[in-house]
């Protein structure tokens, strides 16, 4: 166990999100910045009502929250959230 770190904690520098913490941050971003409730994993980005300019700032938010650079490709060719999900996933240390 590292110094200051409790029992059951993860050390500071393994601070990668597990598989599920990942998925929701994902989600949650997602889901702010399409300004929804709700969807699934398949939803395609675009057909909720994303465009452009919406895929740079989810983009920009995946960046800032979880420090992954996702290519807007990965956005725009893979528009599903299981897609992005799984491209932050690639861009994660320790993957």
């Amino acid at each position: 166990m590292n110094a200051g770190s409790r029992p059951g904690e993860r050390p500071l520098e393994n601070l990668v999100p597990t598989d599920a913490e990942l998925a929701e941050t994902v989600r949650s971003i997602w889901l702010d910045v399409l300004e929804l409730s709700d969807c699934a994993d398949t939803d395609d980005f675009f057909d909720l009502g994303g465009n452009s300019l919406s895929a740079v700032l989810l983009a920009a938010q995946l960046e800032d929250r979880l420090r992954v650079e996702v290519p807007l490709d990965a956005i725009f060719f893979q528009a599903t959230l299981a897609a992005v999900t799984a491209a932050c996933a690639s861009e994660l240390p320790n993957r």
